[in-house]
């Protein structure tokens, strides 16, 4: 995974610090896939795909490397939170996690998701599956002043934005 990567001519746009938008397979406007990395370190991967029912909404997924540090997948999360409610006009972004996960848990908490029902995985564990409106992401008050690692840059193609305090300002 660290080999396709990096290489360079795969990246489409740079967004946050360190999170660059790829097109390894076959990207479209239904799939934004992010590689997030510190420096020049692989973190991991950020991921918004249009939900086939509701083209208004997006499934998030974030996907780490063993060596990243607390904070970095809530970090990656909000940047591709940002970016599907304020660059693509999403009116909801949801997501699922095992039962039990402690960090994303108190991550959904603190930006307002709702938790909508409960599914079994493949394995026939239990997880849930948490949403967040649009109205909930304008009104989120101070919560990502409270994600650790520091502030979270966005950019496109033309545009960047930078989390200061508690809401992103273009910069």
């Amino acid at each position: 995974m660290s080999r396709l990567f990096e290489q360079t001519q795969l990246h489409r746009r740079t967004l946050p610090t360190g999170l660059n938008e790829l097109h390894p397979c076959g990207w479209s406007p239904r799939r934004h896939t992010f590689v997030a990395l510190r420096g020049h370190q692989l973190l991991g991967t950020a991921e918004l795909l249009r939900d086939d029912d509701d083209e208004t909404a997006y499934e998030l997924s974030v996907t780490l490397e063993g060596h990243a540090q607390p904070g970095d997948g809530a970090r990656c999360a909000a940047a591709a939170l940002f970016y599907a409610f304020e660059a693509l006009g999403a009116e909801a972004v949801w997501f699922w996690v095992p039962r039990g996960h402690r960090a994303v848990e108190r991550f959904a908490q603190a930006l307002d998701f709702q938790r909508l029902h409960s599914v079994r995985m493949p394995d026939g564990s239990p997880a849930d599956v948490f949403e967040l409106s649009a109205e909930a992401w304008q009104a989120r008050g101070d919560a990502l002043t409270r994600l650790p690692g520091g502030p979270v840059e966005l950019r496109d193609h033309v545009r960047a934005w930078r989390n200061e305090g508690a809401d992103f300002a273009r910069v």
